[in-house]
């Protein structure tokens, strides 16, 4: 019964952190189930969906496909599709029918590619993980297909001077394209160029470019995941994690330059500073709830003079330098630590609020995400880019009080 959400939405699962990845390029991406999860992703996991002209399509498993184990059809529904639509890439999306039938998604990827001469992938989804661990398996897929098919990348520093890739921002982390947009222009403002934002705005001629970038910005969990696999395949050493606030750009791009000239991967939230707020806020005690790099990110913005605990709901990563993260793995659990009296302040997503005692008195500060609440909030995102949180949280303390 731990499991069982009363008041909370499903968080997005690996197929939906998949087709994201999936969902700018020119690909035929097909979904292998039964419509269900097709429909979850397109119509509550994908907020670029509605309107758009991606090519995402449903295999419509039904139980005699699976219990004759059918696969021929798929295929020939594949075929006929790359006839109609002329894609550079196709790719299979495995989900929790295949999974439990022991389908081989990549085999059939390898046949299908065969047939076409297309490169094909298959992404061996199950839909019992995270968001997070569907964009690192289509990443790692996707990178592989590029050494085959095109051949592995010929190192030559002409090309790569000051270059980067941007990890992990899919809409499913980052519902305001223009925080990326905004750390784009930082970055290029000063010298830097962009090969490609894996995930949000991005072909497959940059995802080939990507592999010779000098350097990966990993910037949420989901990216550095895939920074990781980058820096052991390819040697490109990455930064991890988001700037929040004017203070926190500056520190950045210190560290960027650092991770540049060593050649050595480093961590923003290893070097917290102080942002003047200009009185003693030592007592606030902060809870972030979400992804664990955001939540370690919006720790090293706030700096010096507050206590930040994380909530990490789509696990914990141990291999992070992170001394405040609690796994939250459940509505209980989240509902307990945000009633908790030992903080001050919540930082999580609005619909997380129900949450919260009636007699609660605490500052909730929403941070929309996609992967918990959809498009319920996604009309409140914001841009944090530029953001001052510590004087967000001050100023609405400071509400609070006068109430």
């Amino acid at each position: 019964m731990a499991q069982l959400c009363m008041y909370l939405p499903p968080f997005s699962p690996d197929y939906s952190g998949a087709g994201s990845i999936l969902f700018d390029l020119n690909a035929l991406t097909v979904m292998h189930d039964a419509g269900g999860c097709t429909g979850n992703y397109t119509g509550h996991d994908e907020p670029r969906w509605y309107g758009s002209t991606a090519t995402v399509f449903c295999s419509a498993l039904r139980m005699i496909d699976v219990i004759m184990g059918n696969d021929e059809k798929l295929k020939e529904n594949v075929l006929e599709a790359v006839n109609t639509l002329k894609p550079e890439l196709i790719a299979l999306i495995g989900s929790p029918v295949p999974m439990v039938i022991g389908m081989d998604l990549k085999g059939l990827a390898h046949e299908i590619e065969n047939e076409t001469g297309i490169p094909t992938i298959g992404i061996e989804t199950t839909g019992t993980d995270y968001y997070d661990i569907g964009i690192f398996k289509a990443a790692k897929a996707l990178f592989e297909k590029m050494d085959s098919f095109y051949g592995k990348p010929v190192s030559d520093s002409s090309n790569k001077a000051l270059s980067f890739n941007i990890l992990g921002a899919t809409p499913l982390d980052y519902e305001y394209s223009n925080d990326i947009d905004s750390l784009q222009a930082f970055l290029e403002k000063e010298g830097y160029s962009c090969t490609m934002r894996l995930g949000y705005g991005y072909t497959i001629s940059e995802l080939r470019e990507s592999r010779s970038s000098l350097v990966n910005l990993a910037l949420s969990h989901s990216g550095y995941l895939v920074a990781k696999y980058m820096e052991e395949r390819y040697g490109i050493p990455y930064i991890c994690g988001f700037p929040f606030g004017k203070s926190a750009q500056d520190t950045y791009l210190k560290i960027l330059r650092e991770v540049i000239n060593t050649k050595t991967s480093g961590f923003f939230f290893e070097s917290p500073f102080t942002i003047s707020q200009g009185k003693d806020d030592s007592d606030i005690n902060v809870l972030f709830v979400g992804d664990q790099i955001i939540g370690e990110s919006m720790k090293a913005s706030l700096g010096a003079g507050y206590h930040v605990s994380v909530g990490c709901i789509f696990g914990v990563d141990k291999s992070l330098p992170s001394d405040s993260a609690i796994a939250l793995p459940d509505e209980d659990a989240i509902q307990e630590a945000i009633n908790d009296e030992a903080y001050d302040v919540v930082i999580a997503d609005p619909i997380m609020k129900q949450l919260l005692s009636g007699d609660n008195k605490k500052v909730f500060v929403s941070f929309p995400q996609y992967t918990v609440s959809g498009d319920i909030h996604f009309k409140d995102a914001k841009s944090f880019l530029g953001v001052d949180i510590g004087s967000l949280i001050h100023s609405q303390l400071t509400q609070k009080a006068a109430i």
